[in-house]
């Protein structure tokens, strides 16, 4: 990611002008006290058979308790447009992105109903929506809709997100100690394909499908976060 990368810079640039650097100690971070738990994501587009994409992206959340700080880098997704991303999940069960088994009704969407739920091949899906990636106010499940506080794609189709806040109650009625402990099982799902590229997104696909394979609602990118 490019504050990875910007991190990087600054400390070679410190240390090649002979600045010192103050050292913290492992697990240490600016954003807190406690122990420091990384996680990452690769984010690969979900394979609808009827859409190409070359979308792409990356997901950094550090966690101390039961607060976030979260990076999220995305491109190649629909420009100009805001997409609900999330963290989907079902606590201490498992957890898949979709493959192209997952389009039960072969229409060559993969919907966000079809996306969360056990496919036929027997992989267990994303799950439901546990944590909202908004740009200000709620996180929680209840704002997974929330499109206007929602990230926004520049004309280039990127993606860029930073955040910090405290995890909201599981929707699954566990405590949110349990979802933080959880969240290296989870995935981090972006939303919003713009399927005929008019610029906006329209209620339905093409071939008039139910609400979950609005264009709003489409998965468009998925990954694992993972221990780092």
């Amino acid at each position: 990611m490019r504050s990875r990368r910007n991190r990087a810079l600054v400390g070679a640039g410190a240390m090649a002008l002979g600045v010192p650097l103050l050292l913290t100690a492992p697990g240490a971070s600016a954003h807190g006290g406690g122990e420091a738990k990384e996680l990452e994501a690769e984010l690969e587009a979900v394979p609808h058979p009827a859409v190409r994409s070359h979308a792409e992206g990356e997901v950094e959340v550090e966690r101390r308790g039961q607060r976030v700080h979260v990076e999220l880098e995305a491109e190649d997704v629909a420009p100009d447009l805001p997409h609900l991303v999330h963290i989907h999940g079902r606590i201490q069960a498992a957890n898949e992105c979709p493959s192209i088994a997952a389009d039960v009704d072969d229409n060559g969407l993969i919907s966000v109903a079809e996306g969360a739920v056990p496919a036929p091949d027997g992989s267990p899906g994303y799950g439901p929506v546990q944590v909202s990636f908004t740009r200000f106010g709620d996180v929680s499940a209840a704002s997974g809709g929330a499109l206007d506080r929602m990230p926004v794609a520049d004309d280039d189709g990127e993606i860029d997100y930073e955040r910090m806040f405290r995890l909201p109650a599981p929707v699954t009625g566990e405590s949110r100690g349990q979802l933080a402990r959880s969240l290296q099982d989870m995935h981090v799902v972006v939303h919003g394909v713009d399927l005929n590229g008019n610029g906006v997104y329209d209620d339905g696909n093409p071939d008039g499908g139910d609400a979950s394979d609005s264009e709003t609602a489409l998965p468009a990118l998925c990954g694992a976060l993972d221990p780092d």
